[in-house]
């Protein structure tokens, strides 16, 4: 029988499209879960990974932030495979789109009535406070440019953008202002090196909401990690060809390299910051590892996906 525990952002619930403190409460009381709610950053990996073992799912009421805190407690526990399960409250949720959890409704039905899905994560390893550490992703990773992004999409340009436009208007404030480093790249059966303008890891299709189709052709338990190479040219460039990125077609452009591996490292000059899953958590070097099918993942029923059923406690 399933035992529910629940982590709440608290700054998360309430507002236009997000639950409100009572919808958490009654569907907590429903299901007899227990309920913590996050006091600071980093708190719900200490709080999931407590969690691990002794409750399954480990539900969490926010946004990929929190998703992302609380992956790498279960990951770094005792009891890995405990399932991850996402009521999505964030801005752009991003992780729960691409498993087909679009709304607090759709979240909701995965949890009662859903299946567990196995997929894969991205260990990175990089550098944090003068120290090396390893985080994982669900999503993807952005080198350089991809920090500078999220650095430039503070929450006031969130709540006055809102998750349609929000992320966009974050690229074209990081243009202003962003130079390219020198990278040398390295992956499976090759490398590159030169200014690089772009450089994604990426473990699903879309990112920033659903706005952008970063990784085209992803997917989640193919045990591959899809990158995003560009070199560096004039920003007039990024502005005319901006369209194909959220379409996804910006592959084919003659700066860009796209292509597949299981493990990526880069190594830059000077050093740059880089984002996991839409949060700045390191810099420069990096290395990317594949660990297929690593996290399980509760998601809708009709979710159409090539998953691996296991089964629900």
């Amino acid at each position: 029988m399933a035992r529910y525990f629940f982590i709440v952002n608290p700054r998360a619930v309430g507002g236009p499209g997000r639950p409100g403190a009572a919808a958490v409460s009654r569907l907590a009381a429903e299901l007899k879960a227990e309920v913590v709610t996050t006091a600071e950053p980093g708190h719900a990996t200490f709080l999931a990974r407590a969690a691990a073992g002794r409750y399954d799912p480990v539900v969490v009421v926010g946004g990929d932030g929190l998703v992302n805190e609380a992956l790498n407690g279960l990951l770094t526990s005792p009891v890995p495979d405990t399932t991850l399960a996402i009521l999505p409250a964030g801005t752009g949720n991003d992780l729960a789109r691409s498993v087909g959890i679009l709304t607090w409704e759709d979240g909701v039905r995965a949890l009662q009535g859903g299946r567990v899905w196995a997929i894969d994560v991205i260990a990175v390893t990089c550098g944090r406070g003068g120290r090396e550490i390893t985080h994982y992703a669900g999503l993807g990773s952005g080198v350089g440019f991809g920090a500078r992004v999220i650095q430039s999409t503070q929450e006031w340009v969130k709540r006055l953008f809102g998750p349609q436009w929000c992320y966009s208007v974050g690229v074209f404030r990081a243009l202003l202002s962003y130079r390219s480093p020198w990278m040398r790249v390295i992956y499976d059966g090759g490398q590159a090196s030169g200014r690089i303008f772009f450089l994604s890891v990426g473990n699903a299709e879309y990112e920033s909401g659903g706005t952008m189709r970063v990784s085209p052709g992803a997917k989640m338990d193919d045990g591959l990690l899809n990158v995003n190479l560009i070199y560096d040219g004039p920003r007039w460039e990024v502005v005319l060809n901006y369209p194909r990125f959220l379409r996804g077609t910006h592959i084919t452009h003659h700066r860009v390299r796209y292509f597949t591996t299981t493990a990526l490292t880069v190594v830059t000059e000077p050093l740059v910051a880089l984002q996991l899953d839409g949060d700045v958590r390191g810099c420069t070097p990096a290395h990317f590892q594949v660990r297929p099918r690593a996290l399980h993942l509760q998601v809708p029923e009709s979710r159409n996906t090539n998953q691996v059923d296991l089964p629900i406690m």
